[in-house]
């Protein structure tokens, strides 16, 4: 894919530049793929891949910024400003088009009030009694469906807490912010439990949910690091004793095709060996990764789920 220019970027419409960016994207990923396994050739185009996708989003917030300034005499009286553009971003997040889906909890986002942005961020906290109280709270709050989108995805790691409190909280608030009429009211705990058993599949398929992972790593010798990498169509607690089973696709189910890619700033790529291990319940496929690290002090790895020359999940882990 050859080199975007600033001229060729404006004459795109919004989405244009959305499919342009989503092309860069899976460019980009195989790209890293080939660096971590030792086949890119050419490293140059990694580098143009980033700035390209730098550059198509920084010229679609000058575009919007100035068709706000045209709708808006006020802004366009002040001539073009930099400060201005931005504060009008901040205003209306929803019109930074590309930038949408990195929007995160914080002044400029479309989430209400504050006791609700400090809910959503109370989901994050360390402490795990914190993060029960936030649940329980936002599981009572009106909410608007932007409010629900963005505390929803605070709420899918908690899902597979070893905590099984912290994780039946999740699954009842996810619940209640994806199907609020069905919680309205006074219900008792059981019949909660009983509606969640059966809407947690369905409102995490919703929200594009078909899958859970689960990565452990240790090291096991001398620059020597052992992963262990599962993937799983089934959440690892039960509601009422029965799994919640995911609406996992047929293509994903097939496990010949399951691989992971363990990548990092002191892994030796050449020294990356992968098997298959057994499997448990749930699992669609499992895998033991052996890898040497050449900077021992370093205790990060990015492992990355692939199938079908799809990615399914990026996951960051210390060991």
């Amino acid at each position: 894919m050859s080199s975007h220019n600033a001229e060729d970027i404006r004459r795109m419409t919004p989405d244009e530049m959305d499919k342009s960016v989503l092309d860069l994207k899976k460019e980009r990923f195989n790209l890293r793929f080939q660096q971590a396994t030792g086949q890119l050739q050419n490293t140059s185009r990694l580098r143009e891949a980033r700035r390209d996708i730098a550059r198509i989003k920084t010229i679609a917030r000058q575009m919007s910024a100035g068709a706000s300034k045209s709708r808006n005499p006020n802004l366009a009286k002040s001539g073009p400003n930099r400060h201005d553009a931005r504060s009008e971003l901040a205003k209306n997040p929803a019109s930074d088009r590309i930038g949408e889906e990195h929007q995160g909890v914080g002044k400029s986002s479309p989430l209400g009030s504050p006791e609700v942005v400090q809910l959503v961020r109370g989901l994050r906290a360390r402490d795990e009694k914190q993060r029960i109280a936030a649940m329980q709270k936002l599981q009572d709050s009106r909410l608007s469906s932007s409010v629900a989108k963005h505390g929803a995805s605070r709420l899918l790691p908690l899902l597979v807490s070893r905590n099984r409190e912290e994780a039946v909280e999740a699954a009842i608030t996810l619940c209640k912010l994806t199907y609020p009429d069905r919680y309205a009211g006074k219900l008792k705990r059981d019949e909660i439990l009983a509606r969640v058993s059966a809407d947690l599949p369905k409102a995490l398929h919703a929200r594009h949910i078909d899958f859970v992972t689960h990565v452990d790593a240790k090291k096991v010798g001398a620059g020597k690091v052992q992963l262990h990498a599962r993937l799983s169509n089934e959440l690892p607690f039960t509601l009422n004793g029965e799994p919640a089973k995911l609406q996992t696709p047929e293509w994903i189910q097939n496990a010949d095709d399951f691989a992971v890619v363990v990548s990092g700033p002191s892994v030796d790529s050449k020294s990356v060996h992968l098997e298959r291990t057994k499997l448990r319940n749930g699992d669609i496929g499992a895998v033991m990764v052996n890898c040497d690290v050449l900077d021992e002090q370093e205790h990060k790895l990015t492992v990355d789920f692939i199938m079908d020359n799809r990615l399914l999940k990026r996951t960051k882990i210390s060991y």
